[in-house]
């Protein structure tokens, strides 16, 4: 669920920002979205996508903590990192 959260942030920001999503792929410890896009894109407009992934999953997370939801403990543990993951990979 996290992860499909995760990559929800990069595909509906990609979508919003008039990209082509080729797919989305959802693998046991992490996800991977396919976006086609011209070379010559704004610097800004990569990033925007590129952080939307993070902070969909940190509000996500935030919201399940606020409202009290009864998920594992291993659930916000896990949440912690994927977002430790992506960190090292910029």
């Amino acid at each position: 669920l996290l992860i499909f959260i995760h990559e929800l942030g990069h595909f509906l920001t990609a979508k919003l920002l008039y990209f082509k999503v080729d797919k989305i792929e959802i693998y046991p410890y992490g996800g991977c979205s396919k976006i086609n896009y011209d070379i010559n894109t704004s610097f800004i407009k990569e990033f925007f996508i590129l952080i939307m992934g993070p902070l969909f999953q940190i509000f996500f997370t935030i919201l399940i903590y606020i409202f009290r939801f009864d998920v594992p403990k291993y659930f916000y543990i896990y949440s912690i990192f994927i977002l430790y993951f992506n960190k090292s990979l910029l």
